[in-house]
Parts: C-alpha cells; structure tokens; sequence
C-alpha cells in the first residue's frame, strides 16, 4: 500500500526534475529562460506578417443562423500550431527518456515511472508560454472571447 508520504515524496522529485529539466534546456543560451517567450512572439509576428499583410487570410466561422465575425488566420494557425508543437515535443521526447538519465537507472535506486511525468510538466510548461502568448495576441488583435 502506497502512503502519503510516498505521494509527496514522488511529487516534490517530479516537480524538482521538472524544474532542472526545464532551466537545463535553456542554459547556456543568450536569452535563458526567456527563450521560449521569444521564439513564440517571433513566430507569431511572422505569422502574423505572412498570413495578414502579405496573404491577406481570414478564417470565416460559420455559424447556424448568422456568419459570425472572421478571425485573423494567423491567430487560428498558431492556436493549432501549439497544440501540434505540445504533442511533437512529448513524443519526440519520448524515446531518449531513459537513456538520457543513465546515472538514475545504473547507479541508484530511482523510480523510473517519474519520468514520462517529468517529460510532461516540461512540454506542458512550453505550451503554457505559447498559450500565454496566443492569449496577449488575441487581446490585441480583438477577438478574445
């Protein structure tokens, strides 16, 4: 039977190896931590750009009595994007989970079920950024619902 203590004791090294994993990923880069915060802006504005000043896309959503307002077809893109770039970072992640921590499995005695968790608290932080992201983009561009 598995305590409570062996709960919290699981989740503080989840969320610690979560965190290492998280800032170890963006160390030694100019920008830190901040990085994803940038590429996710940059990758909006060039969307943005391309799709409404170049190509002059709008999604038009259909609705059942009346066509509802368009929305700008970079803010629809990006929203897909995240979600496809939350999925292909945990699965590309996925198959390096174990051999990536050699020590944790050789050396000590270690839980390796916590790690398809820890590879989920980090991919769940990057899209909590480019969510972040989206929703500033969808305040400024009016169609925050």
């Amino acid at each position: 039977m598995v305590t409570l203590e062996q709960y919290k004791e699981k989740l503080w090294l989840v969320s610690n190896l979560a965190l290492r994993q998280f800032l170890q990923r963006y160390q030694g880069s100019f920008f830190g931590v901040l990085w994803p915060f940038l590429t996710a802006a940059i990758q909006m504005t060039i969307y943005a750009f391309i799709f409404s000043v170049i190509l002059k896309v709008k999604w038009q959503q259909a609705g059942i009595s009346e066509p509802r307002e368009e929305l700008p077809f970079w803010l629809v893109m990006f929203a897909g994007m995240s979600v496809y770039f939350f999925c292909s970072e945990i699965i590309s992640a996925s198959p390096g989970m174990i051999t990536s921590v050699p020590n944790y499995v050789k050396k000590i005695k270690f839980p390796l079920a916590v790690l398809p968790f820890v590879n989920l608290l980090v991919s769940c932080a990057t899209a909590c950024v480019f969510l972040l992201i989206l929703a500033t983009a969808a305040i400024f561009a009016g169609t925050f619902h």
